[in-house]
């Protein structure tokens, strides 16, 4: 399979923001957006604060490069995802985008990020996407725990402990598949 990255964007402000994502073209007809999540920046960790009470710079940026790439890509379909922060971006950019792109996407994956706030969680848009969102949490799952999110989640067991589980790298597979767990009391 030939993979063609495309449409990467980094956009980075010392006081404001920090946003990433980058496409990747599997075909002529689908293509996977990947969000980047929080990096070790003072402003990225001042945003995912903000998550808390207001829509974030990352979370516009997010779903005006989501309508620009499906723009561009008439003839695919797209799976958006992310890890952490990039997870919420992939959730909130596919639920706030206008309809004429909803169609396309096809899945939501949000690997360990947090949700929303109540006013969004409650919104039709958000609700009307729950079935495509598939949440890949570890068995101690913090981050993904954070504020509300309603969509289905699937645990993953993991080599490492407490909040290093947040390191996908932890996160163990065999051939084609994670291996499963269940998510435990401090979750």
């Amino acid at each position: 399979c030939k993979v063609m990255i495309l449409d990467y964007i980094d956009l980075y402000h010392e006081k404001k923001y920090q946003f990433s994502s980058t496409g990747f073209m599997y075909d002529d007809s689908r293509m996977y957006i990947a969000f980047r999540g929080t990096d070790d920046s003072v402003v990225a960790w001042k945003e995912d604060f903000m998550m808390s009470f207001s829509v974030i710079p990352a979370q516009k940026f997010a779903l005006d490069f989501l309508k620009k790439v499906i723009s561009h890509h008439p003839n695919t379909d797209f799976i958006v995802g992310g890890h952490s922060k990039g997870g919420n971006l992939a959730i909130y950019s596919c639920a706030m985008c206008d309809e004429i792109y909803k169609d396309r996407i096809t899945a939501i994956y949000n690997n360990d990020g947090p949700g929303f706030r109540e006013e969004i969680v409650r919104t039709a848009a958000y609700r009307e996407l729950l079935p495509k969102v598939t949440n890949v949490l570890p068995q101690t799952s913090i981050i993904g725990q954070l504020l509300s999110n309603e969509a289905a989640h699937t645990v993953v067991k993991s080599t490492a402990a407490g909040i290093f589980q947040h390191d996908l790298t932890t996160w163990e597979v065999t051939k084609d598949k994670f291996v499963g767990a269940e998510l435990d009391a401090f979750s």
